[in-house]
């Protein structure tokens, strides 16, 4: 079982979870998410599994008496993963509109239903696509980690969100929204739902994030519409980074929801962020040193030029 433990210095949580140390090196002949696998039932389109080896347990026990400074919790969650399809040499971009609804539709139930729960504070829905990122199973699927407690970056991101209405009387996403939509130069594709862009503040090489244009604070606020054309956004950028290097890019894709815990957080914007670490076909952008250490990322390229780029991919 995982627990948590404080660190004092950066005032935030760090799961220790060695039950991960577990995980099996896979045979390259087997997939634990293809039909035919005991994990899965005999044919389905988009699923949600329970993970093997969690970082978080609703029946987290109980963790002993803190000792001085070394403050421990019980790591309470859920922790599950999305396949996105059974079929195993798919990746998100291959995925068809109908495809991508369905999943789309299968991140939207979870957020409801694990953000319902009341041990659960934030649901958080992600990706980590490719090797380089830390996949150890290349069939198209995702996940979703449903925290006790509220991370520390999202406890970042809606201070920020809450001082900025506080001082501007609007709300950030709202109005960067409009922004990224007046900057063709780094708009990589655009309905009237969602702008996705480079953005200005990009740390990764080919960063891209996604935007409702009208402000949501998860996609359980969607409408019909609204779906439709998020679903065309995300097959547009997901196309145009395989497009790119002419191999299946890995990226994290990080979804920002607002929190479960009760809060009404009328100031935060949802929006979906796509994190590559490819900076060429051949080379990798490293997370070390200074973005590690100081917490100041380098990007190896101007925004304006990485969207460009990307808006040559043929689709």
């Amino acid at each position: 079982m995982s627990t948590l433990h404080w660190h004092p210095f950066l005032g935030e949580w760090v799961i220790v979870s060695g039950n991960r140390q577990a995980r099996p090196n896979l045979p390259k002949d087997h997939c634990p998410f293809c039909p035919g696998s005991p994990k899965v039932p005999a044919s389905y389109e988009a699923i949600s599994v329970a993970n093997d080896f969690p970082s978080l347990s609703l029946d987290s026990p109980g963790t002993g008496p803190d000792s001085g400074m070394f403050l421990s919790a019980p790591a309470r969650g859920v922790c599950e993963v999305v396949l996105y399809s059974s079929v195993h040499e798919q990746t998100f971009s291959t995925l068809g509109a109908d495809q991508v609804d369905k999943v789309i539709g299968l991140w939207t139930e979870r957020y409801r239903a694990l953000g319902a729960m009341k041990e659960i504070r934030a649901v958080f829905i992600f990706e980590n696509k490719g090797q380089v990122v830390g996949a150890t199973i290349p069939h198209p699927h995702g996940q979703i980690y449903a925290f006790g407690f509220l991370p520390p970056r999202m406890e970042r991101e809606l201070k920020s969100q809450e001082e900025y209405l506080r001082e501007k009387g609007s709300c950030l996403g709202c109005a960067l929204a409009r922004e990224e939509a007046a900057r063709p130069e780094r708009v990589v594709a655009l309905n009237q739902g969602w702008v996705a862009s480079v953005p200005w503040h990009a740390r990764y090489p080919y960063e891209v994030q996604i935007l409702p244009r009208r402000h949501l604070g998860s996609l359980a606020e969607m409408r019909g519409d609204e779906r439709d054309e998020l679903n065309a956004v995300l097959r547009e950028v997901t196309r145009r980074y395989d497009g790119l290097f002419g191999f299946p890019l890995p990226y994290m894709m990080l979804q920002h929801a607002r929190p479960t815990d009760g809060g009404e957080y009328p100031y935060h914007h949802f929006r979906i962020s796509f994190l590559p670490l490819h900076r060429a076909a051949d080379k990798l952008k490293y997370i070390a040193g200074c973005e590690t250490g100081a917490g100041t990322y380098i990007t190896d390229m101007d925004p304006e030029w990485a969207a460009g780029k990307l808006k040559e991919v043929r689709l």
